[in-house]
């Protein structure tokens, strides 16, 4: 098992198709094989700025943000950094887009 830095726009690009599919594939591969990602304290801000600003944009849906924030919950991580449920206890998507 190995641990890697994973950069928000690399995980953002499972969210939005039209951004650098191939290397968020190879990030996927190493989530597969058991790898660990790290991420700088900040990560959680970067993603849910970006997924609120394409949920705004109507690049995603309210329905899609809260769904990828699931999936990005239950990625392994070495910290709480990878996980905005424990980051932003009581995050609701919906409640957050309309503030």
């Amino acid at each position: 098992m190995n641990r890697f830095v994973v950069d928000a726009s690399v995980v953002l690009s499972w969210c939005f198709p039209d951004e650098n599919i191939d290397l968020a594939q190879h990030v996927a591969g190493l989530f597969k094989q058991g790898d660990i990602a790290v991420a700088p304290s900040f990560w959680p801000h970067e993603v849910l700025n970006a997924l609120l600003a394409g949920e705004k944009r109507k690049r995603i849906s309210k329905d899609l943000v809260q769904g990828f924030l699931d999936d990005l919950a239950t990625l392994p991580s070495c910290s709480n950094h990878l996980q905005p449920k424990l980051f932003l206890p009581g995050f609701s998507a919906s409640a957050a887009s309309t503030a």
